[in-house]
């Protein structure tokens, strides 16, 4: 069997955070093929939305949930504006994300209860506020990780590279 949905729109509304946290999703299209309930069979699945006007999100790999779920996929996040965080900072920090993007490049796996990701990030042109001064607290032009392995089991964490740009 499979399942798909072509143009669909997806709400999260998050009413425990002050202010509350909505996250709107558009342009959902999901597609998963081959969906069986056999030991090992594997299905695949396509995935692409677009969060806020500006955040691309697309996923293609596959899963198999007999015996033990198992996931392998490749996540790809281009230009995710990083405010949508800022419901959850307001509970832990009194700051504010004015401005900021994310970028990524992932390889998700989960098997035999490990999770293993791995990749490439970015944030690009990130301004963050004191809210009590209402002053800069921070900025950049960028932050790269230029490459990272993460093993849940060992509590592993390998980063190649870090590069920060113009920090203000």
């Amino acid at each position: 069997g499979s399942i798909a949905i072509v143009d669909g729109e997806l709400r999260f509304l998050d009413e425990l955070t002050q202010p509350n946290a909505l996250i709107v999703a558009d342009k959902v299209n999901v597609e998963i093929l081959d969906l069986q309930n056999t030991t090992n069979a594997a299905s695949d699945i396509k995935a692409s939305l677009l969060v806020g006007r500006t955040g691309a999100i697309s996923v293609q790999g596959s899963t198999a949930m007999l015996p033990d779920v198992s996931v392998e996929m490749g996540v790809s996040i281009s230009n995710l504006a990083i405010d949508i965080a800022d419901p959850y900072l307001n509970d832990i920090a009194e700051i504010r994300l004015d401005e900021g993007t994310l970028a990524a490049e992932l390889n998700i796996a989960f098997a035999d209860n490990d999770l293993q990701i791995s990749g490439s990030s970015s944030i690009s042109n990130l301004d963050i506020t004191a809210e009590l001064s209402d002053s800069k607290l921070l900025s950049w032009e960028k932050l790269s990780v230029d490459r990272f392995e993460y093993a849940r089991v060992g509590s592993t964490l390998h980063v190649s590279g870090i590069v920060l740009d113009k920090l203000f």
